[in-house]
């Protein structure tokens, strides 16, 4: 799996499992352009094993090698028009998002086409193109913080400085945040959780991609209003 989403095995090419060269961070910068920066898994709302949460196990090392990389996925649930109980929607969307690692806002759901609706959907068609482009945006920003990560890393090595405002995790700034505004903790870590799911681990790295963060941040704008001033100190 490293080497597929790092960029050693492309498109097209055999995988071979016993003679694959294991890529690690330290050597990986040089095909950054090769790196996959979006993901999308796709599952079928009928699959017993989402409906019972096997996939939740069945999954583990794909969400365990994602995560730590910043890697959100994008879901799509297809088969949704099969789902006769309209109710039990949100039950698969959390069971999908649980499995995968996507946040809510990136589980999508679409319908098929099968031999008694096989003529043109524009609806399914436009519904692919939201999701093709949720997979743009979000590969859009992971290239955007990685890259600003890369940049961080040869401004440390030439500064070799003591710890700043901007080096101080993302945890040392809510935490921080709580303890000025008397904040219970538990009102933030949807937020902490959600800024690590997208590689954002320090102040520095949440100051410089506000702009596309802040909406989707499940937190009050009071909150919000906090997040920055505590930013700019």
């Amino acid at each position: 799996m490293t080497n597929i989403v790092y960029g050693r095995i492309l498109p097209g090419e055999k995988i071979d499992l016993n003679g694959a060269k294991k890529v690690d961070k330290d050597d990986s910068w040089d095909t950054f352009s090769n790196w996959l920066h979006a993901v999308i898994i796709v599952l079928s709302a009928r699959d017993p094993n989402l409906l019972n949460g096997n996939h939740l196990t069945n999954l583990n090392t794909i969400r365990g090698f994602m995560k730590p990389r910043g890697i959100a996925p994008v879901c799509v649930v297809t088969h949704v028009d099969e789902v006769r109980d309209e109710s039990q929607l949100e039950k698969i969307k959390t069971k999908a998002s649980a499995a995968t690692g996507s946040p809510e806002s990136h589980v999508f759901f679409i319908e098929n086409y099968h031999p008694e609706h096989n003529e043109r959907d524009f609806n399914i068609e436009l519904r692919a193109m939201e999701i093709l482009n949720s997979a743009l945006t979000v590969g859009e920003r992971y290239v955007k913080i990685h890259k600003q990560q890369q940049q961080y890393e040869e401004e440390e090595k030439q500064e070799a400085a003591g710890q700043s405002k901007e080096e101080e995790s993302i945890d040392s700034l809510f935490q921080r945040l709580c303890d000025t505004k008397h904040i219970p903790h538990a009102k933030v870590e949807p937020a902490i959780t959600l800024l690590k799911e997208e590689d954002v681990t320090t102040t520095r790295l949440l100051r410089d991609n506000w702009a596309d963060l802040e909406d989707e941040l499940p937190i009050s704008s009071r909150m919000k209003t906090y997040i920055k001033e505590a930013m700019l100190e």
